[in-house]
């Protein structure tokens, strides 16, 4: 997936990520949606190369094909996690250019675990972020997170 944000990057494009969500009823409700961790690692993946901060050929996966390293280093990865712009919704920006799209539930049920924020996460969405970049559990919002 992450070379195929770089190509639509290389053509001129921009990339939107949409977690897969498992309508009730359709024929696709038995399958889950992706890990959150994974998830969240696309996130920043496309953020980086959309915003040519990073390259896909600079990235690194391990032997699962899990990415492992953004090509940036450790600083800026931090300071691109704390701004929560990557898990913001994207695709749907208003006349100023920033995000203007409500609709965060399209890819998630409603409720504290979004998957794309429809405004700038808060200091604790930051903090469940990171706890589920590590852990890779969808955590519950009233988790104690140290």
């Amino acid at each position: 997936m992450v070379y195929a944000f770089q190509r639509a990057r290389d053509l001129g494009g921009e990339t939107h990520l949409f977690s897969f969500y498992p309508e009730e009823g359709s024929d696709l409700e038995h399958l889950n949606p992706p890990p959150i961790d994974q998830y969240r690692r696309m996130q920043i993946a496309r953020f980086l190369i959309d915003e040519d901060i990073a390259r896909a050929e600079d990235m690194e996966f391990d032997e699962n094909g899990r990415l492992i390293y953004f090509g940036i280093s450790s600083k800026l990865l931090d300071e691109v996690i704390e701004s929560g712009t990557p898990f913001m919704t994207s695709g749907c920006k208003g006349k100023d250019g920033t995000v203007a799209c409500n609709r965060p539930y399209a890819n998630s049920r409603p409720g504290p675990r979004m998957r794309n924020y429809p405004f700038p996460p808060t200091k604790d969405d930051i903090e469940l972020i990171r706890a589920q970049l590590e852990t890779g559990e969808e955590l519950p919002f009233e988790v104690e997170i140290s």
